[in-house]
Parts: C-alpha cells; structure tokens; sequence
C-alpha cells in the first residue's frame, strides 16, 4: 500500500500473502504511528531540523572516535584472528594445503602463528574461498596488510550502513536507523574487537545488503545481478548456503540458482592452487576444533589428542608481538560455548530441528506466495539463529544484524501494537546493552537474546499473518 502524506510517499508492507488489507486496523495503525513519527520529525520546524542535525552530528563524532579508536588498535595489536587467515591464504598461494600443515622452526616465519599450538589443528577454521580473499593484498608487509584491511573493514560497515538506509522507504525511520542502530554499533566494543582482531563478518553483512537493495528490482540488468553477491557470501561463509536453501523452499528460485552457482564456481577456483581435496581437510579441521570446544573444560584433552607441545613460533612475527590483543570482554554465546563442554550432541540435534522448523516456514511463505522482502527477511533471521548451533560465535559477529535490522523496519509499519511493543522494547534494550562500557561475558548473551527476540518474534508474525494464495486453494480444491 502506497499513501501521500503532505506530499511525502509513503510505503506500507502487507499483512497477508503479498499484503496486508488496506482495511486492516492494523496496517491502519501502523500507518498512523508511521504519520505520527514523520510530524516529529519532519514537519515541526526549525527546532525538529536543528534536532535532525544534532543527532547527525553526533553519530558522525561516534563514527569518526569509533575510527580514531581503531587506529590504534591496529598501530598497537597484530590481530590475532587476521593471522590465521593471512597465513593460510599464503600457505593457499604456495600451494600448500593450510589445513594440515604444521609449521617447524626451519620453516619460514612468514608461515608461523604464535598462537597455534604445535603439533594440533589449523586455526584456518575458514573455507578454502575466504582464504583465497584475504591473500589479495600478500605482496605488502603485514604491519601496512593490517591497516590496509582494517579500512577496509569501516569502508565496508558504512558501506553496509548506507545500503541498509535504502532499504527503508520513510525518512522518518531512517532517521531511527541512524540514530539507534549505527550509532550504538559503530560505538560498541564488539565492533571495536572486530576491527582489532581482523575478522570478516562485516563483509558477510556487506554482500547481503547489496543483495536485500537488489531484491525489489525485477527487470533492467541489476535484476540479472540477484544472487549473485548472496553466492559470494555463501562461499565465504557456508553457513549463509541456508538463506540459498530457504529461498528456493520460498519459491525465489531463480536467486537460489544464481546463488548456488556463483559459490559452486568459487569453491571450485578456490581450490586450484591446492587441489580439491583440500575441502576434505577443511571439515576434519573444522571436526577438530569443535571437538575440542566440546571438551574445553578438560585441561588435558589438547596433550591427550594432539600430543605435547613439541614447539611454538615466536612471538614477535613481522612487526607485532601477537601475544597482546584487544580485551574481549566477550564470551562463546553458543550452545557449546555455554554449556562448557559435551554440548555438541545438543547443539547437532537442535541444529537439526532448527533446519526443519524454518524449510517448514518457508514452505507456508512460499504457499502463501509471500512478498520477497518477507521471504528474506524470514530467510536471514532463520541464517543468524542458526550460528547458535556452531561450535563458535563471539559478539564481532552481531555486525551481521545490520542489514537485518534495517529491512525489519521496513515492516514495522503494518504489525500490530503488541508485536511493535514487545520487539521494540528487545530492540532498544539491545542497543542500550551496545554502549562500550556495559561489554562482558554476560552482557553479550543478554544482547544476543534481545537480538534475536526481536528479529525472530519479526519472522513468527511473518509466517503465522500470512494466508495461502488463491492459486494455492484452487490447487488443493
């Protein structure tokens, strides 16, 4: 439903299969609160614009500290997590495999992580595709890779700010987005450890933007583009290949394909270097590692599996002494993580029942004939859930909800007041829980409950407002 409002246009999502009723009370309410926050914000004069701009200002000055902040981060830590990835890219480049090999003393450092143990697994725990993208840049010094990554990173974040803002039809809310979501992330620590540890979450988040801002175009050539980035960011993350499977069950096929293809290509280019068995010690380096956090509370499992420490790389490599890093005032907020050991047969089993219960969702969605906005957004919520069952989630990885959190507003308008009340007061509480200075092991698992409530009671008004299309009763008839 499209309304004009003192000359401002107006978009308001569907309740039902495609949309909601125009004479829903709901979409009614909705569309009046929508009014209500563009009179606050748009319409009172001098004094609202003076408003506009301050916040403006102070979420520039939160971004610009947020930058100063990691400057030094960079200057002062060698990214602990960046070194993995950056020797396993070399160790990719030189044709070894980077999953199985062990590093010796005569070995040259450029190959060495101080923070591995020796003889023991990889911290490769990455797809052969995500290695491949962090040698890019191989041919300069680590300590200028840092920085030049780094960069990257921030780009990438406001990059994935400004896609995310365009998701958003109203200005009114857009201004909410700037002011609640990207302030208190921008500020927050775990995006600061993020930018400090070196990690990739945020170029996840970046292709799945370019995705959600692709997903309404139904002709020109950007339409032929859809899926395409979805595909990149599955080959890099595997875990993303849920939303490809979500989307077909959501009868979004032709992305699905587009999908699958681009990361089945990657996958097979990734591994020209090395060779396609190199897939196979990736899974046994993956089963490694989550067996190990699966007994971590068994200070003697390391030496009774892997053996003694026969040796370690030095500390001081290229520039940094990688035995100092960032506070991370965080904790594993995954089901593993929280039950301290032996929660891998739980965390399998939910998996499990987690996949069936959204393919289910998506199979009424797509019954249903569900807008694609809808469909994504169940389909991404379904994605972030998902990453409670895997043996490691930190808090770097709530970059992630960006994009999520900008095309959830966009369905704000047409929920009913309970459901705008009940996820808003998780959203905020969310937010509030991002300041820098509330950060903890605790913290991060009350932040990531109220994340996920909101987006995931989202994604169950979705699926429970939705009404089978008359194509689909016809059919069953």
């Amino acid at each position: 439903m499209v309304l004009l409002f003192q000359g401002k246009r107006l978009q308001v999502l569907s309740r039902g299969a495609i949309e909601w009723p125009l004479g829903s009370k709901d979409a009614l309410e909705g569309c009046a609160s929508m009014m209500s926050i563009a009179r606050l914000f748009e319409l009172d004069g001098r004094s609202v614009r003076f408003l506009r701009v301050y916040v403006f200002c102070a979420v520039a000055l939160c971004i610009l500290a947020g930058v100063v902040v990691s400057a030094g981060d960079v200057w002062t830590f060698g990214g602990i997590d960046f070194r993995a990835r950056l020797v396993g890219a070399r160790l990719l480049w030189s044709g070894i495999d980077p999953y199985s090999y062990v590093w010796m003393p005569d070995d040259p450092l450029r190959f060495g992580d101080p923070i591995a143990r020796y003889p023991g697994p990889s911290r490769a725990t990455y797809p052969p595709p995500l290695l491949a993208f962090y040698g890019l840049f191989d041919w300069l010094p680590y300590t200028v890779q840092r920085g030049v990554w780094a960069m990257l990173e921030w780009a990438a974040f406001l990059t994935t700010a400004a896609l995310s803002l365009r998701l958003i039809p109203t200005r009114s809310v857009r201004f909410l987005f700037v002011a609640a979501v990207i302030a208190f992330m921008a500020s927050s620590h775990y995006w600061r450890l993020h930018v400090e540890r070196g990690q990739y979450y945020v170029f996840i988040a970046l292709l799945l933007a370019i995705e959600l801002v692709l997903l309404d175009m139904s002709t020109g050539w950007r339409s032929r583009l859809r899926g395409v980035a979805l595909g990149i960011a599955c080959a890099l993350r595997p875990t993303v290949g849920l939303v490809v499977l979500l989307l077909w069950l959501g009868r979004d096929r032709t992305v699905a394909v587009r999908a699958l293809a681009t990361a089945a290509v990657l996958a097979v280019l990734a591994t020209l270097p090395v060779g396609g068995s190199m897939w196979l010690s990736y899974k046994a380096n993956v089963d490694a590692i989550s067996e190990w956090v699966d007994h971590y509370a068994e200070t003697d499992y390391a030496d009774r599996t892997f053996g003694p420490v026969t040796h370690t790389a030095p500390t001081v490599i290229e520039g940094y002494d990688l035995t100092r890093s960032l506070e991370a005032r965080s904790r594993n907020a995954t089901v593993q993580g929280l039950m301290n050991g032996g929660g891998k047969p739980l965390a399998t089993a939910l998996l499990l029942v987690w996949v069936c219960m959204s393919a289910a969702m998506l199979v009424w969605l797509g019954r249903c004939r569900a807008s694609r906005r809808t469909v994504a957004f169940v389909s991404l919520v379904c994605m972030v859930v998902s990453d409670l069952f895997m043996p490691i989630r930190f808090g770097y990885a709530d970059v992630l909800f960006l994009p999520l959190a900008a095309l959830g507003m966009t369905l704000w308008p047409g929920l009913p007041r309970p459901v705008r009340v009940v996820a808003g007061l998780m959203a905020a509480i969310a937010c509030v829980l991002s300041l820098p200075w509330l950060d903890s092991g605790t913290i991060t698992v009350a932040r990531d409950v109220c994340m996920f409530a909101a987006c995931g009671i989202l994604a169950l008004w979705c699926v429970a407002a939705a009404r089978p299309h008359p194509s689909a009763l016809a059919a069953s008839a």
